[in-house]
């Protein structure tokens, strides 16, 4: 029996049978590798696609919404300038300068002792050249009356 089983294991006829039926299921594995590819292939199509919409339609809304911005951004400059124009009407002028404080009145003095002009004086203090004049003139009639 055991050399039956090798003389019909070691047949050409098992042999063929064998090698052709691996092949036929290399075949069978080829094509429907083929067919799931294809399927990937058409499915990631249709996803590209529907992408390719969505992002198409999100860029249109972006620039629509970026124009509306642009417009209301335009329109509240246009309003700041109106208000910033009436603001400019309405607001007083500087006010009234205060007259000149101890300080200053005595620093008036000193660089009128050091020798300096009254309009040097208020060059320097930043006061104007007509209080300087009446400090000093004050000062003069002090001292006369002294």
């Amino acid at each position: 029996m055991n050399h039956h089983v090798f003389e019909w294991a070691a047949s050409p006829v098992l042999h063929l049978l064998l090698l052709s039926l691996g092949l036929w299921l290399c075949l069978y594995l080829f094509i429907t590798l083929k067919r799931d590819i294809f399927h990937l292939v058409r499915r990631h199509k249709a996803v590209h696609a529907n992408w390719e919409c969505s992002l198409g339609e999100q860029n249109q809304a972006m620039s629509t919404a970026l124009e509306e911005q642009s417009q209301a951004l335009g329109e509240l400059r246009q309003e700041l300038r109106e208000v910033s124009e009436r603001v400019s009407l309405l607001s007083p002028s500087a006010p009234p300068a205060q007259g000149i404080n101890l300080v200053k009145r005595t620093q008036v003095l000193q660089m009128a002792r050091r020798g300096n002009r009254p309009d040097q004086i208020a060059t320097c203090l930043h006061v104007p050249q007509n209080e300087v004049d009446l400090v000093l003139k004050v000062q003069r009639t002090i001292a006369k009356a002294i």
